[in-house]
């Protein structure tokens, strides 16, 4: 079946408002059509399989990339197996992109809406007026594609120019990009010395951090939740990792209780599009700093004092006399490595050591 139409796209901010409109235009609803769109590599022009409740169709259409209404000639074709014609388009041509999509649609007489909530790209209107028999000039298609859109009340500045699949490409195209670019801020120090209140300070001001989970074998506490605090693991899957080279760092704090960080942890970030931050000890944020190199900020939080830092541990008073003793023993130690890192964040006065880490994550990140 061959079909002229003239559409506009446009993005939509209130549908419901729309629907009510064409509603009491007298819009037929012809349903809601839950549709999967399967966009092939061709040549030339744009070739779809569209897979829904309602419509199921081969649809091949060129249309220029413009701004208001825009002529599409479509070439559309019905088949009685999809799923047989699926299979050998798969075979013949590479798959450029899956559109999924709930779709309202509406007809006054020739003219077609569809109210579509497209995954990742959020709410649209589409307007087509459509001629199927070839009686109906361009220029009257225009017309009645524009006459609505002066009735729905669409804006200039929310209509769209490319298809959806175009869209959604982009979108990826962007997050690979930034995926690239993604950095690495590792805040280390001893316990006590505030990597964790300046960590959740970060989270809490840049929406483009997020937090890297650790792994450990160590016993989950009560409040604790499991992918959320940390990824708690018995000895033998953390050992079993480790054999098999999952982690970018690891290490036995205590005897046969083990810390580290998955890679799965950091891609998973870096494919969302985000900086990752780490709350970590100096050994990790080490092997972070070798692995990751310039893509890596290792911030030392430096105590105003050894006595203050031993004094916070103490007044903590969550562990035994023994467990203590142990923990101060690991952060004199550990105070040692100042130098080795990208800079010092010194945490005496916590609001102006926020402020400061505020200022280095800037810095390094360009947010």
């Amino acid at each position: 079946m061959k079909i002229t139409n003239v559409e506009i796209k446009a993005h939509c901010s209130e549908p419901e408002k729309i629907e009510q409109i064409l509603l009491d235009l007298g819009a037929d609803f012809i349903g809601l059509d839950k549709q999967v769109d399967t966009y092939f590599k061709v040549k030339e022009g744009r070739l779809k399989l569209r897979e829904g409740n309602i419509e199921n169709s081969l649809i091949y259409y060129q249309r220029p990339d413009v701004g208001k209404s825009k002529r599409s000639d479509v070439l559309l074709y019905k088949p009685s197996d999809i799923e047989g014609l699926k299979a050998i388009l798969e075979t013949v041509h590479d798959v450029l992109v899956r559109v999924e999509k709930r779709r309202k649609i509406f007809f006054i007489d020739h003219v077609k809406f569809h109210l579509d909530t497209v995954e990742h790209l959020g709410n649209f209107v589409e307007i087509e007026a459509i001629d199927k028999d070839e009686g109906r000039s361009e220029e009257n298609l225009r017309k009645q594609c524009e006459h609505y859109c002066d009735l729905l009340a669409v804006n200039d500045s929310d209509l769209v120019r490319v298809s959806y699949s175009d869209m959604i490409l982009d979108k990826l195209e962007k997050k690979t990009s930034i995926t690239t670019q993604s950095k690495l801020i590792a805040l280390t120090a001893p316990s006590g010395a505030g990597k964790t209140t300046i960590a959740r300070h970060l989270l809490s001001t840049f929406d483009e951090l997020a937090f890297s989970i650790s792994a450990t074998t160590r016993e989950r506490r009560p409040h604790e939740e499991h992918g959320r605090d940390y990824y708690f693991l018995s000895k033998e899957e953390f050992e079993e990792k480790i054999a098999q080279e999952q982690f970018v760092e690891w290490e036995e704090v205590y005897k046969g209780q083990y810390y580290g960080t998955l890679k799965s942890e950091i891609e998973r970030i870096r494919k969302n599009g985000k900086h990752v931050i780490f709350d970590i000890d100096v050994n990790g944020a080490s092997s972070i700093k070798k692995v990751y190199g310039d893509e890596a900020l290792v911030i030392f939080v430096k105590p105003p004092s050894p006595e203050v830092l031993f004094e916070r541990l103490r007044n903590r008073k969550t562990e035994s006399a023994k467990s203590l003793e142990k923990r101060i023993a690991r952060a004199r130690r550990e105070l040692t490595f100042e130098d080795k890192f990208d800079c010092i964040l010194i945490n005496d006065d916590l609001k102006t050591a926020l402020l400061d880490a505020e200022e280095l994550v800037k810095a390094f990140t360009s947010i």
